[in-house]
């Protein structure tokens, strides 16, 4: 359901101006909360979550590595109770968020999260500088379209293991080689 709420967790504990620190990696996901509607995910999660006053010091510092973690295919045996979270529907999700990403932090896009609200994605934009080159996009779709699920929507460990596999392995490639990644 759409609980309307942010879903981003905050810390204190990370200080990504010290010498020592390696940076800060978050892996953000979203799709079902908010009713498989890409733009007030991309407003609740990924904006809120970007313009953290540490995250952003972590992205001036270039110690800031930020994963999107893809909508995943559902069992077609939900589809019925949860309309919005079906197959086509979740396509669309995938397509919308690497949109959103390409317009926010693209090329041309000022390298900076915008304010709140989708209104303001075009203006407003505090200037990051290549915060392009830390974000990293999985699209899960076909890696999860004929996966074994417990209850239609959560995989089990297998696949569970695998997907924790890539992600560290793009993040990996992502601080190794400082530039954007997409796994399809």
């Amino acid at each position: 359901g759409d609980s309307g709420n942010s879903t981003t967790t905050t810390t204190t504990s990370v200080d990504c101006t010290e010498r020592a620190n390696r940076g800060l990696l978050l892996i953000l996901q979203g799709g079902p909360h908010f009713q498989t509607n890409a733009t007030a995910t991309f407003d609740k999660v990924v904006l809120e979550t970007l313009s953290h006053p540490i995250v952003q010091t972590c992205a001036q510092q270039k110690k800031l590595y930020v994963i999107w973690n893809g909508y995943n295919a559902h069992s077609p045996r939900t589809t019925q109770k949860y309309p919005h979270q079906n197959y086509t529907n979740a396509l669309q999700f995938n397509s919308n968020i690497e949109t959103l990403f390409q317009q926010t932090y693209g090329e041309g896009s000022n390298n900076g999260p915008p304010r709140k609200g989708s209104a303001q994605r075009k203006h407003n934009q505090r200037k990051i500088e290549d915060v392009d080159q830390m974000i990293g996009m999985i699209n899960w779709m076909n890696f999860t379209q004929a996966a074994q699920t417990s209850d239609g929507m959560h995989y089990l460990s297998q696949v569970n293991y695998l997907k924790a596999q890539y992600i560290l392995h793009l993040a990996e490639l992502m601080k190794k080689e400082k530039r954007t990644f997409q796994y399809y």
